[in-house]
């Protein structure tokens, strides 16, 4: 498992509170109610505490003129990333926090980020996103009615878990049904010979327990969140699950110049915050399963290499998905950040 830097993110938390389900717009000319919709099920309490951070640090900041309220998914309404991520285009609500990979349904160029062996450490992750490719990214969104404010980890580095055994090998996967899901990913396990059975990894324990699958992709954060109980995680460590921060372009242009500001640099304080804590949780996960009986293996270099090998034909499988020259400036990119 990789072990990212952790540099000087020591923040106060506070509990986060139970809110209402209701939504709605009680601003008036000089104050703002922002509804922060946290798209995850369930809502991790590191990530819930972060989310709250922004909260806090905006109202104060704005000396209150802007209000954020925080809600779930399930307070909201509904956890579908698909319905949130349009509601949210739509003006339903003000902000959500959402899967980097449910952009790509709106523009595939964000799919990028699932690539097999696309980043090797935190450190190349965080000089893409942070970035002008990471930026450019975030440029297209206005034109689906959304702006991206800054980009989260929420659970780094995916695994395989499975009872049936650790998948060492490009070989291992063969005749294998997996669960995860989009384009790239189906490309990445197809190329090993795996079946994939496209699905959202809160599906996984159930399809497990009716054996309808031997594997699930997904990170350690969503392992403990779901309440697995597999016998292997192997540390495959082949794509890197982020999130984003996003808000209503519209509502975004009608905040004051200074207001925007401040919403603009919170949210990314934030996201340096909720990097920090996933790397800290994943750590501490990796504890908490292996004292369980968990074998949690990790690949060696030259088993990773068998699988970047293995898995390079996902790159030509979905070639037409991203903008010309896209997968190119990040593997560029890639090797600058490794030379530091």
């Amino acid at each position: 498992m990789k072990r990212g830097l952790i540099i000087g993110l020591v923040v106060a938390l506070a509990a986060f509170a139970s809110v209402g389900v209701v939504v709605a717009n009680n601003s008036s000319p000089d104050t703002y109610d922002i509804h922060l919709i946290v798209a995850h099920d369930p809502a991790p309490p590191y990530y819930m505490q972060a989310m709250k951070h922004f909260a806090d640090t905006v109202e104060a900041e704005t000396n209150g003129h802007v209000r954020v309220q925080i809600l779930t998914g399930r307070q909201y309404g509904t956890i579908e990333m698909a319905t949130l991520r349009n509601a949210l285009s739509e003006g339903k609500f003000e902000m959500s926090a959402t899967t980097v990979a449910s952009l790509g349904y709106i523009d595939k160029d964000f799919w990028v980020f699932e690539l097999p062996y696309m980043f090797d450490n935190y450190e190349q992750v965080a000089r893409t996103i942070d970035g002008p490719i990471g930026q450019r990214l975030m440029d297209q969104l206005p034109a689906h009615g959304l702006r991206g404010l800054a980009y989260t980890y929420s659970g780094g580095f995916k695994v395989v878990c499975s009872s049936h055994k650790a998948y060492t090998s490009p070989s291992d996967f063969v005749g294998t049904t997996i669960l995860t899901h989009d384009p790239v990913n189906i490309a990445t396990f197809q190329s090993m010979g795996a079946n994939v059975r496209s699905g959202i990894y809160r599906e996984s324990k159930a399809l497990m327990a009716q054996n309808k699958i031997q594997a699930s992709e997904m990170t350690l954060t969503r392992y403990k969140e779901y309440g697995l109980k597999c016998k292997y995680v192997t540390e495959f460590d082949h794509s890197f699950f982020l999130t984003t921060l996003l808000i209503n372009d519209k509502f975004y242009q009608k905040l004051p110049a200074a207001y925007r500001e401040v919403v603009a640099k919170a949210a990314k304080e934030t996201a340096m915050e909720e990097r920090a804590r996933t790397v800290q949780e994943i750590q501490t996960i990796t504890k908490e399963i292996t004292a369980k009986g968990v074998h949690v293996v990790a690949v060696t270099p030259a088993q990773k290499e068998r699988f970047r090998q293995a898995t390079r034909s996902a790159y030509d499988k979905t070639r037409n998905l991203f903008t010309p020259g896209l997968v190119a400036e990040i593997r560029a990119n890639r090797v600058a950040a490794s030379t530091k």
